[in-house]
């Protein structure tokens, strides 16, 4: 109930919508500016690029069009802070043992597999699933925490999809909107924090609808 009243007085903002918010929210980005120094770090990181590098169209960029991306930014490393929390400490469920066991498969023949009975039983469900478990377990070795951790990065790119993607169907407003709502969601915490097939199907689909 909390929740949907608190999403009810956001959608009131759009009823203020004017001049009078915009100049608020012009207003707004001037006083952030002046707090963070913008313009003296940013001269000051132009005359590096530019001298060094060679790239000074890098901070021709207005602070206004960056604003929205580094938004983004610090909500896709808010949903990275919470898939990432605790992802070793839960042992493995079924679901996930089962894909673990056949990502072993890959080292051998290629594909995932287990042996039951002396004979090659070849995974017929998740058949992706299995292969950024592999590349985990190669670089990390199998634990509770490696076999997460792609699911926990699939997740978190999946936010800025969603922000973007909302960006591009509406407005900023509501791609951040959804961002946030995805990346605190409590549902799509606990799936970047599985090993299962959910989060990695989840951005496979979100990256066709885009």
């Amino acid at each position: 109930v909390g929740t949907f009243a608190a999403l009810i007085l956001i959608r009131l903002f759009h009823l203020h919508v004017g001049r009078e918010s915009s100049a608020s929210a012009r207003a707004g980005v001037e006083r952030l500016k002046a707090a963070t120094r913008w313009e003296t770090r940013s001269s000051r990181a132009k005359e590096l690029i530019s001298r060094d590098l060679h790239l000074p169209e890098l901070f021709e960029i207005p602070f206004r069009q960056l604003l929205p991306y580094l938004t983004l930014i610090v909500i896709m490393f808010l949903g990275l802070g919470l898939r990432y929390q605790g992802l070793g400490d839960m042992s493995f469920d079924h679901d996930e043992m089962g894909l673990v066991a056949k990502s072993r498969g890959i080292f051998n023949l290629g594909i995932p597999y287990t042996v039951f009975a002396g004979e090659v039983r070849w995974i017929t469900t998740y058949e992706a699933v299995p292969y950024p478990l592999a590349l985990a377990g190669l670089v990390f070795g199998y634990s509770e925490w490696s076999m997460r951790l792609p699911a926990c990065f699939m997740g978190t790119i999946c936010i800025g999809v969603i922000g973007l993607m909302g960006w591009r169907l509406f407005n900023w407003r509501t791609g951040l909107f959804a961002a946030l709502i995805y990346a605190c969601l409590p549902l799509n915490i606990r799936w970047g924090q599985n090993a299962f097939y959910l989060t990695q199907c989840q951005l496979m689909a979100v990256l066709t609808f885009w």
